[in-house]
């Protein structure tokens, strides 16, 4: 809004430095009636500083031919000012429209080091087991070689610095009735050995505490590190991560899971009912 204002004090100036005369003469509202900064009275013939509030003068109050002109030295400044004002606009213009501001160089390293634990789970030979079972806390974790499919984006998580178990637990402990424990299992208080490895409440946590994104049926809004919830018919919910690889014969991403056979990469994006499409940086958001 001041750009139009200086810009046309510029010109008014400009015209009155050639003519040597206050452009703002005797009952002329060069501004069209608007009410400009006015001066404080010469005193001594010592000019003091411009009032620091905008004093309500009409224009033709000011003197003409050689008095001090406050719109001058206004416009004059404003034209010092001005290249810098142009170049920190356009900056403004291209970092919003950048992808770097969107997606934090930080956000891309944790990406990529999640999707590399993703890959690299797969080489893991896991047997399908659902149990119950008493781990530490925290950076507690069932026997390497047995697991579930939050199993597995618990280990990707925390090889990329993260524990679930710790994050979750503590999110629950302050908000308990904000997850599904009571009304679905019956519980009463958080539990750290199983809260975590449980579906329903890392699609509450990751709500919560990271990006819960739209629910689509095109691929292209799915991308590597976007966790994805399905049920797999009869209530019964599942959870993957998507990664950097693309199906050979469909432009989509895989998803690395565990359905049962172990962590696999699988072209399974659409293959069951989506009930849940989340990203989730860490307690730090990586920024």
């Amino acid at each position: 809004m001041l750009l139009p204002i200086v810009l046309r004090a510029m010109v008014a100036c400009g015209s009155a430095s050639r003519q040597n005369s206050c452009p703002l003469r005797h009952g002329r509202r060069t501004l069209r009636g608007s009410w400009i900064r006015s001066p404080l009275p010469v005193a001594n013939g010592i000019r003091p500083l411009l009032a620091p509030t905008m004093c309500l003068i009409p224009p033709h109050r000011y003197s003409c031919a050689g008095c001090y002109n406050p719109c001058m030295e206004i416009a004059l400044e404003s034209r010092a000012k001005l290249p810098a004002l142009i170049v920190f606009s356009i900056w403004s213009i291209w970092s919003l429209a950048s992808p770097q501001a969107v997606t934090p160089v930080g956000r891309q390293q944790f990406t990529k080091r999640l999707v590399a634990a993703a890959i690299e789970r797969t080489h893991h030979s896991v047997r399908y087991v659902s149990g119950y079972v008493r781990i530490p806390y925290p950076n507690g974790d069932v026997p390497p070689d047995t697991g579930v499919c939050t199993d597995e984006i618990i280990r990707i998580y925390r090889a990329a610095g993260v524990d679930l178990q710790k994050e979750v637990h503590e999110d629950m402990v302050r908000n308990f009735s904000a997850y599904p424990n009571q009304r679905r299992w019956g519980l009463d208080h958080p539990d750290s050995n199983i809260d975590h490895r449980r579906v329903p409440n890392l699609m509450v946590f990751f709500q919560r505490k990271g990006e819960s994104l739209v629910i689509t049926s095109r691929a292209a809004d799915y991308a590597p590190g976007d966790l994805v919830t399905w049920d797999l018919g009869g209530g019964v919910p599942h959870i993957g991560i998507v990664v950097d690889h693309k199906a050979r014969l469909m432009d989509r991403y895989l998803v690395v899971h565990n359905i049962g056979a172990g962590p696999k990469m699988e072209d399974v994006l659409f293959s069951w009912k989506i009930t849940g499409h989340y990203r989730y940086f860490g307690p730090d958001g990586s920024q």
